[in-house]
């Protein structure tokens, strides 16, 4: 009879879901933005989204090919036959500390990120899906209505307002994530720092780094920790694309994140170089509440006032597309229709309308945005614009992103820039933001007409009548208020060697767990 060998004895004896390939030391991110918060109730930007993911793991993950939602802490689920009520079989998995978790731990995390005193900057999303979410957010009840429940250790189940067939994809954004409540409880805000930190992900907080850096170590607790071959992830800000470009060039970066769209030229052709459409917007917030900016006939005059074709080929590399409304026109199922073409010669003439002949008499003002090159393109070719059409003076005014976030909560601005990236592939996510009493109304836009159609769309199953109101929703927003001015839609830019890197994908959603990175 024939010996076993050494290695296949070993593989016998290894767990299951054990890799056996090469571990690698460490494995270098570049971006441009720094880390603000590792808690997942607390994070605002991409970066600070990708981070946590691999601090956190949530009912579902994403599915490295697609973005899809797939099984994560959940094992599998159920739905109702009326699409409302969801049960979640749960895995038996522990806190990097050893601590089990259960289904109570889920919902508990759920409700602190809803809790008005975690003053989270999604504390809404929830409430888009869970019944008694948005009441329990807005103090009208308390949490023990809100339609989330541990029916013993290992399920969990949880009530929609209606039936909802993109809630599981929806359950990838990080306000799904748990949060260690026994640590938050003993250390309160401090609870992120490594030496208070419990994760249940694939990685852990080893320290922090420059100008907004981290480092993550392999969590060996994560419930698959034996397909997880990154030993050591850094992290490194590096605002200036070129720059990053020639770090990875040299060899010092393994992965230029969602580069800015200033790269260099020379990476068309490279192999390395990745470009996908992304479910995202670029727009300028309008404070509604500024004047003259509260007159609908000087936003819409702002908005015809430049050429969105222009400034996108201005840009170059083919990676924007100029944008007539604020839902990208990719989504199925969706109408899609431009609401206004750039016009100057209208634009001139609603600014007379509104009081302001040739731009007589109007007052100075300025556009913010946040620091970096393409933003500063982009807002400097608008209000050249304007200057030539509309004969308004404008000052770009650029300042670091947290101090940018706290303008734009603070309402000091008269426009700013702004965007939003789809958390899934739906109407609802881009025009959510617009309600009157919604976290990241910036911009302070308030109307009950499209308030109302937002709302009577979020009781309604998918379909044609749902989508309507959804329109009739835009049409109100864009078409009739020109509440904020579309500018464009973008595409996703990474740089990585897939021909080195495996478990690495290009998809709409532009996530990638790092997890599921391997050397090929």
């Amino acid at each position: 009879m024939r010996s076993l060998t050494p290695l296949l004895l070993l593989m016998l004896l290894l767990p299951a879901g054990c890799f056996l390939g090469p571990s690698v030391e460490e494995f270098v991110v570049l971006g441009t933005r720094g880390i603000e918060s590792i808690d997942p109730h607390h994070v605002r930007s991409p970066e600070e989204k990708r981070i946590v993911h691999a601090l956190f793991e949530g009912l579902v993950n994403a599915d490295p090919r697609t973005g899809a939602a797939v099984p994560g802490l959940a094992e599998n689920w159920t739905v109702s036959d009326d699409g409302i009520t969801y049960s979640f079989t749960l895995r038996k998995t522990v806190w990097s500390d050893g601590i089990r978790i259960n289904a109570q731990t889920v919902a508990d995390s759920w409700l602190r990120g809803m809790d008005p005193k975690t003053a989270s900057p999604f504390s809404w999303y929830p409430g888009m899906f869970i019944r008694g979410a948005r009441e329990y957010l807005s103090g009208a009840s308390g949490p023990e209505l809100v339609g989330i429940r541990a029916i013993d250790d290992y399920l969990l189940q949880v009530e929609l307002i209606r039936p909802m067939p993109h809630f599981i994809q929806a359950l990838v954004h990080p306000a799904f994530l748990l949060v260690p409540m026994h640590r938050v409880d003993k250390f309160g805000s401090s609870w992120t720092e490594p030496g208070n930190f419990a994760g249940n992900g694939a990685f852990l907080p080893l320290e922090k780094g420059e100008n907004g850096g981290i480092s993550l170590v392999r969590n060996k607790q994560y419930r698959e920790t034996g397909k997880t071959v990154l030993k050591r992830l850094v992290y490194r800000v590096v605002p200036e694309a070129d720059i990053a470009v020639s770090i990875y060039k040299e060899g010092k970066a393994d992965w230029v994140w969602d580069l800015p769209e200033e790269f260099p030229p020379e990476l068309y052709g490279n192999a390395a170089f990745h470009m996908a459409p992304a479910l995202e917007n670029y727009y300028l917030l309008v404070n509604n509440e500024r004047k003259p900016f509260d007159d609908p006939r000087v936003r819409r005059a702002l908005s015809l006032g430049f050429n969105r074709r222009e400034l996108c080929d201005s840009l170059g590399g083919g990676r924007h597309i100029a944008a007539f409304s604020i839902v990208p026109p990719n989504l199925p199922g969706y109408p899609g229709d431009p609401f206004f073409e750039d016009d100057a010669a209208k634009a001139r003439a609603l600014l007379a309308e509104a009081g302001f002949p040739e731009g007589k008499g109007f007052p100075s003002f300025s556009i913010l945005y946040n620091r970096s090159d393409f933003n500063r393109k982009v807002i400097r070719f608008i209000s050249a614009s304007w200057r030539e059409n509309l004969n308004l003076r404008c000052e770009p005014v650029n300042e670091e992103w947290g101090s940018y976030l706290i303008t734009r909560r603070l309402h000091d601005f008269s426009l700013a820039r702004a965007g939003w990236k789809g958390d899934f592939p739906d109407p609802l996510a881009f025009l959510s933001p617009f309600i009157s009493i919604h976290e990241n109304n910036d911009g302070l836009y308030r109307n009950l007409a499209f308030d109302e159609a937002v709302l009577n769309a979020e009781n309604l199953s998918y379909g044609k009548e749902r989508f309507e109101q959804l329109y009739r929703a835009e049409s109100i927003l864009v078409g009739e208020d020109m509440g904020a001015i579309p500018v464009l839609f973008r595409t996703s830019a990474n740089l990585i060697d897939t021909e080195k890197w495996d478990g690495w994908y290009p998809n709409s959603m532009d996530l990638h767990p790092f997890s599921a990175i391997r050397p090929r």
